[in-house]
């Protein structure tokens, strides 16, 4: 049975039965109500998750706290003051690379999930649609459409935007070889002619590829890893498609 006020226990107070076990924390208020839940034992509350007031007027001594912000800079400053706030308790945060990992920790965090790294685990669908594009054999339609649903899921993208990045990368890939890894990716971006300033900016994409493309990507992964990527890199590499 889920509380949804005090008013809900008795004198001995709520035992761990009627207690919500996970409370998520959304500041559009339509998810309260409209948001799949796992079970009767969760629940998702109206609040800034950011602010450690917010959670401890749900939840005074949390087991275990999950900051799942998408932005590297929220995530930063919400783990910097969670801490301070439950300075006992372990939190768990995601970043996008390994040294954004690094600095997570520096500022608190138990663990961290770096996504790069969780890529080729994060679905089966990652897997069959590695195992498809790496046959020289005409996929068939509901072949193609699996490969662009799962891009869509994992990238959080638009079915639109995977048909151009999967487009992307069939001209990366113009051997259908298979996944493409991090030495790949950045040897197609020094054939780019997008207009680049200096040596520190391929400098920079380099870095940055290396550090996030830690395995080799299939197409799903590709996907993923595009849509996060910084604009110059994503017009670096369109544009060196455009130079085949």
């Amino acid at each position: 049975r889920r509380v949804n006020s005090p008013g809900d226990c008795d004198d001995n107070g709520c035992s761990i039965d009627n207690l919500p076990r996970v409370v998520a924390f959304d500041n559009d208020p339509g998810l309260t109500g409209s948001i799949l839940i796992p079970n009767e034992s969760s629940v998702v509350l109206f609040g800034d998750g950011s602010n450690p007031e917010v959670l401890k007027s749900a939840v005074a001594r949390p087991s275990a706290l999950f900051v799942t912000f998408e932005d590297a800079g929220r995530v930063s400053s919400t783990t910097t003051r969670l801490r301070a706030a439950f300075p006992g308790t372990n939190i768990y945060t995601r970043a996008q690379t390994r040294s954004e990992a690094q600095a997570l920790k520096s500022l608190g965090a138990t663990e961290v999930v770096v996504e790069s790294d969780e890529l080729a685990r994060s679905a089966p669908a990652l897997v069959f649609s590695q195992s498809l594009w790496g046959t020289n054999a005409t996929l068939s339609v509901d072949d193609i459409n699996l490969v662009r649903q799962a891009a869509a899921a994992a990238s959080g993208a638009s079915l639109e935007v995977v048909d151009n990045v999967l487009e992307l990368y069939e001209c990366i890939d113009t051997g259908v070889s298979g996944p493409v890894d991090a030495d790949g990716l950045v040897a197609f971006i020094r054939k780019s002619n997008s207009g680049i300033a200096s040596d520190d900016e391929i400098l920079d994409m380099e870095s940055w590829v290396r550090d996030v493309v830690t395995a080799p990507l299939n197409p799903v992964g590709f996907c993923r890893v595009y849509v996060r990527a910084p604009a110059l890199i994503r017009r670096a590499l369109n544009d060196a498609c455009l130079l085949i």
